[in-house]
């Protein structure tokens, strides 16, 4: 046996330069990295997820919040992600990094669910209706560029001019 646990005669990592079967010149090893990196990714998220898991509730309420508060606007597109920065803002000033991240999973399950809905109510792929979103909003920045995010102003609202 080798180094690496190989059998005698089998090349080991160190030198494995010359035995490369993938032609990226540094031996066949990337194969076995990937997996391995794929592997521990996997129970990074599992040992997150059941960590997130008793914040889930609360982020919901707070999803839900923020679809109600931000889609009542959404006649005023400049406002919505002032509203949606708001919401993350407080949520990370007020519980912390991990409720934030709670918060941010709930909303992207929601985002992929609406995807969802929208595609099957319309005949369409998920992918279609991400295909139509992207070349709308590239079309629409191209157009017109968000110059509140150059001067860093905030569009006024009703409650600023009070």
């Amino acid at each position: 046996m080798n180094s690496d646990g190989a059998a005698d005669g089998a090349p080991d990592r160190d030198s494995a330069k010359d035995w490369d079967w993938d032609g990226d010149g540094d031996g066949d090893w990337d194969r076995d990295r990937d997996r391995e990196h794929r592997r521990d990714m996997l129970a990074e998220v599992h040992r997150e997820r059941d960590r997130l898991l008793p914040l889930r509730a609360e982020a919901t309420e707070t999803t839900i919040e923020l679809m109600r508060t931000s889609t009542g606007h959404v006649s005023e597109p400049d406002l919505v992600p002032y509203l949606n920065l708001m919401y993350l803002l407080t949520v990370k000033r007020a519980y912390g990094d991990d409720q934030l991240l709670a918060f941010a999973l709930s909303l992207a399950n929601w985002a992929v669910v609406a995807i969802d809905e929208v595609a099957h109510h319309t005949g369409r792929t998920a992918e279609q209706v991400i295909d139509q979103y992207e070349t709308e909003i590239m079309a629409a920045r191209e157009s017109n560029p968000p110059e509140e995010w150059e001067t860093g102003s905030i569009p006024e609202t009703e409650t600023d001019s009070d």
